[in-house]
């Protein structure tokens, strides 16, 4: 096919026949021809006949459509697409189309947005019921044309597709041969066939990732690892000038911290938890162990805000050790940077705190003993093992103010050993969360003034609608936007500032020290504020668009406010348009302040096309697995973790394995060297 073709084939993540044949329906339809003058108003039909015109049209609050009357002989129906103008061009008077979709409840006889199909010239639509599988679309892509070719290949192609599982693990599963799997996928006889087909190739998802993580996890055993030995007596200034007492759970985190930094082989351990469980102190913690043991920590966090108050913390927590701690940017220019690289290069500095600006091949340590990773789903695979390669072969702990459920963690993170903070420090309050209408937001402004008129300050965040570049300057304009309304209007007279990832470094350390230190009433700001931001005087935090924002990213902003002696509210305010979903999200949210279960919750929620924050693991997204299946999850991780520690697996099995993984996933499980 030509380039502008396979240029639309990208956009579904097809680039070569195999991933045609997987490319998986989001539905199957059973459909059966039926005659308009027998249809009845509020009937599921599908109609074959011709446009006798088409023509742009407007409904009466102005939104754009196409309008076609539409008639297969026995009767007319009108038919509307709405936002689709551009169909008045494919639907040309005298085509002779297929059209799908529910009649309007009452009569005249009426289709809204019907999928719709051009029939070739002389063709005849099937009038039995048949079995239909509906594909995610592009537009250039007509739909009917992707349907019949992926139905080619898996008539023709599928049936030559190389099976990569074991022939034993086939039968014990009672899973589908491969070329019977994916021919059933877009050629179903039966909805329990296209069932089974869909559960073969879901178990292969897992059983793969499965068998990467458990290949990397026993190349990280077979490393040399730097045993760091440390004198616990070094952490009794620490600990005595710390403000609290550690909770049974951060001392259990920490003596499975110890015991892998002792081990001679590196330590690659995640620990997750709650907002405000208090990882910091425990990463913290293990740095100055390591440290003792005369070796070097990194710390690195996912933007420059963070790594600042990452940073501030160390020195705070690890002076009454005599610690050194350097501050690493990108920004970060002359004598300052020149200094601490050389701190890190001669050992004085012990500890170093940065962002990306630390895995640069610039900046060496003298004895890199411990690599920390905050916030690592903002982090690919590759980028926290290049961390990881600084040294040595230096022990590894990343961390997350994600819980994760612990059938997900063992999926996901397969190569890490798991550490969880289940329980939140004493004096931790829930806080009010309540969902406000945007014409509500009058309330939300009136208990933000009564908190600032009691000394305390508040949030108020804009979303980030599109990722990348283009999406932070989007919601950099939109906090801007909503800066100068809140000044003109809700909160004049307010001293109100402004934080986002677009600002200069200088801008955006004054606006944070100005909202600690209280010379500033509301922060307003982008999702720069998600994570590691703590100002206990704030109370309120208000989020707009709160349905456009991830579970657990509203509940990571609700973190923020409520962490100190006062309690917190969060006002979620959904935009114009809410989906069904995105207000589920938010009532979620209200009915839950358990970090945990607000993590289930978002898995219950969240899109297949997403499955299991993959893609915030640095993993590709999973198709066919699905989180509401965990004995799957279950049996394809311990299958795979047998058949990666067989002696004597059979040398095409495990070359066809590892090529699976190299060619679908390049990169996300990276470096594998195995085989």
């Amino acid at each position: 096919m030509g380039p502008k073709r396979a240029a639309l084939f990208a956009r579904l993540g097809i680039r070569a026949v195999g991933d045609a044949l997987r490319c998986a329906p989001l539905r199957y339809e059973r459909r059966q021809l039926v005659a308009l003058d027998a249809a009845r108003p509020g009937q599921a039909v599908t109609l074959a006949g011709r446009i006798e015109r088409a023509r742009v049209g407007r409904t009466r609050d102005g939104a754009v459509t196409c309008e076609a009357l539409f008639s297969d002989g026995t009767a007319r129906a009108t038919v509307r697409w709405f936002h689709q103008p551009y169909l008045a061009r494919h639907l040309a008077r005298g085509a002779r189309v297929l059209l799908t979709g529910t009649l309007a409840p009452a009569y005249p006889l009426a289709l809204a947005n019907p999928e719709w199909e051009v029939l070739e010239p002389g063709e005849v639509p099937h009038g039995g019921p048949t079995l239909v599988p509906i594909y995610p679309g592009t537009e250039g892509l007509p739909r009917r044309w992707f349907r019949r070719l992926l139905a080619s290949l898996a008539e023709g192609s599928a049936a030559v597709a190389e099976e990569i599982l074991p022939g034993a693990l086939l039968a014990a599963r009672d899973l589908l041969p491969l070329p019977q799997a994916l021919r059933a996928l877009h050629l179903p006889a039966s909805l329990e066939e296209a069932a089974a087909a869909r559960r073969r190739l879901a178990y292969e998802e897992l059983f793969l990732l499965a068998f990467g993580l458990a290949l990397r996890r026993q190349e990280v055993a077979r490393l040399p690892g730097l045993p760091l030995r440390a004198d616990p007596g070094r952490e009794a200034p620490v600990r005595d000038a710390l403000p609290f007492t550690l909770t049974p759970a951060q001392e259990r985190a920490l003596e499975e911290i110890a015991a892998d930094l002792a081990r001679d082989r590196p330590m690659h351990r995640l620990l997750h938890g709650d907002v405000g469980s208090g990882k910091t102190v425990v990463a913290l913690l293990a740095a100055l162990r390591t440290v003792a043991a005369g070796a070097q920590a990194a710390l690195i966090a996912p933007t420059d805000l963070l790594a600042e108050q990452l940073g501030e913390r160390a020195v705070e927590i690890l002076a009454p050790a005599g610690i050194r701690v350097a501050l690493l940017r990108a920004s970060q220019r002359g004598s300052e940077r020149r200094a601490a690289l050389e701190g890190l290069a001669a050992g004085s500095v012990g500890v170093a705190v940065g962002t990306h600006a630390l895995l640069e091949p610039g900046v060496r340590f003298a004895r890199l003993g411990l690599a920390i990773v905050d916030e690592q789903h903002r982090f690919g695979v590759v980028q926290r093992l290049t961390l990881a390669t600084k040294g040595p072969y230096p022990h590894l702990l990343v961390m997350s103010a994600t819980p994760i459920p612990r059938s997900l963690a063992l999926t996901l993170y397969g190569d890490l050993d798991l550490t969880a903070l289940e329980v939140l420090p004493p004096g931790r309050r829930p806080v009010a969360t309540e969902v406000l209408s945007p014409e509500q937001r009058e309330e939300a402004a009136a208990r933000i003034r009564e908190e600032i008129a009691h000394g305390r300050a508040a949030y108020v965040v804009c979303p980030q609608i599109q990722l990348g570049e283009a999406g932070e300057a989007e919601a950099a304009a939109a906090a801007e936007a909503h800066l100068a309304a809140l000044r003109r209007g809700a909160l004049k007279g307010l001293r109100l500032g402004l934080l986002h990832g677009r600002l200069r470094p200088a801008d955006r350390e004054g606006s944070m020290r100005a909202f600690r230190e209280g010379g500033l009433d509301v922060l307003v700001a982008t999702t720069v504020v998600e994570v590691g931001v703590d100002v206990p005087r704030a109370t309120v935090m208000v989020v707009e668009g709160a349905d456009r924002f991830g579970l657990a990213q509203l509940h990571q902003l609700r973190g923020r406010v409520g962490r100190g002696e006062h309690p917190g509210v969060c006002y979620l305010i959904p935009g114009p348009a809410p989906t069904e979903r995105g207000m589920a999200r938010l009532q979620a949210l209200v009915a839950s302040q358990d970090g945990f279960a607000v993590a289930e919750a978002d898995l219950a929620l969240r899109g297949e096309g997403d499955l299991l924050g993959t893609r915030q693991a640095g993993l590709p997204p999973l198709a066919f697995a699905s989180h509401h299946d965990p004995l799957l999850m279950k049996i394809a991780r311990e299958d795979a973790a047998a058949v990666a520690g067989e002696a004597g697996l059979e040398a095409g099995t495990r070359a066809r394995l590892l090529l699976a993984l190299r060619s679908r996933w390049t990169g996300a499980l990276a470096p594998l060297r195995s085989g």
